[in-house]
């Protein structure tokens, strides 16, 4: 029986990713965001803060859909924890990732548009007079 409850619990879908988004208010302090789903049991942000051994990590129980935003004061916390470039950040559903960021990393944005068509116009030659001043 156990061994049903495991290869059924192997067999659930993995949720889909989130985007996770992590940028630099001040020097010292970052923001985190993401846009939370409905019906998350279990939601946990771990920080690999560069240097450290182990992840700094916290969790929330049910979270309301909609979107998330966890400050990271660097200002407050021991020099150990500041948000400095090169941290990762992990978002997690339950057991499984769902995201990650890295500060200071760039990120790019692509928007498309649809309905417009990108053209080369043809080719005029366009003659100006010539005014000899001498």
């Amino acid at each position: 029986m156990r061994w049903l409850l495991l290869a059924l619990a192997l067999l659930q879908p993995a949720p889909p990713p989130v985007p996770l988004s992590a940028t630099f208010v001040t020097s010292t302090s970052a923001i985190v965001s993401w846009e939370q789903p409905a019906g998350v049991p279990i939601s946990c942000l771990r920080i690999y803060h560069v240097g450290a051994e182990w992840p700094a990590g916290i969790c929330w129980n049910d979270l309301e859909a909609g979107p998330m935003r966890v400050d990271l004061p660097g200002e407050l916390t021991h020099p150990a924890y500041r948000p400095e470039v090169g941290d990762r950040l992990v978002l997690a559903f339950g057991m499984q990732d769902v995201g990650q960021a890295t500060l200071g990393e760039a990120a790019v944005y692509t928007t498309y548009l649809p309905g417009i068509q990108k053209s080369t116009p043809e080719m005029r030659v366009l003659y100006l007079p010539v005014v000899d001043g001498g």
